[in-house]
Order: structure tokens, then sequence, then C-alpha cells
């Protein structure tokens, strides 16, 4: 499981694919939450992007979160020290689940369905 409730904290571990064209989460890798960046994993901005975004998705303050593992990597483990863990645990096992997208468009662009004669 990807969210563990510990005494210092909760736990969130990480799968990014930095570089995306937005921040979103798209359900498991193997035990981690697999995440997409809009940002380079350069100079430490892909981190403040999942920071950033996590905060955001939890409804906590940025300052409650750390990566306390693989900040150099793309696995990571982000630690929420807010205040309710229960409330932050639920919203963050939420994020797996991916919600459903626009429809695809055929290659011409259309809906993809027959065509018909006006």
């Amino acid at each position: 499981m990807y969210v563990h409730c510990t005494a210092r904290g909760v736990e969130i571990v990480v799968a990014v694919v930095p570089n995306a064209k937005r921040t979103e989460a798209v359900g498991l890798h193997g035990d981690a939450l697999r995440v997409r960046l809009h940002a380079p994993a350069v100079e430490g901005r892909a981190n403040a992007e999942l920071l950033r975004w996590l905060a955001q998705e939890l409804d906590v303050p940025a300052s409650s979160l750390a990566i306390v593992r693989g900040e150099l990597s793309r696995r990571k483990t982000v630690r929420c020290t807010a205040q309710d863990e229960n409330v932050v645990a639920t919203k963050a096992r939420a994020l797996a689940v991916v919600k459903p997208g626009p429809a695809p468009r055929g290659p011409t662009g259309g809906s993809g369905g027959p065509r018909t004669r006006s």
C-alpha cells in the first residue's frame, strides 16, 4: 500500500514521471502512487511541483510536507505532518482513483462514430 500512517505522520510512496503535459495522478505503479509532473527533473523543480500539487490535493499547508526518501529518484516517500492524519490518509488514498477524462477523438478529430448524410 502506498499510504502508511506512522508515528511521525502520514507517508505516501510516489512514483513520479517528470516533463508531463500537466500534473496529475494516473493510478498506481506497483505499490506507489504514480504522478505525472509538469516540471523537469532539474534543480529540484519536479520535487517542488510534487510538493505543491500534493499540498493542493490533500488540502494541507506545503510546510507540512517533506520528501523523506528518494529526493534524487523517481520513487519518493513524502511525509505529511498535518493535524488530522486520518483525513490526510483518506484523501491520499483517493488520489489513486483515476477520474475519467474526455472521450478519445477519432483520427480526423470527429466523434469517431458513423457518418450520416445531411
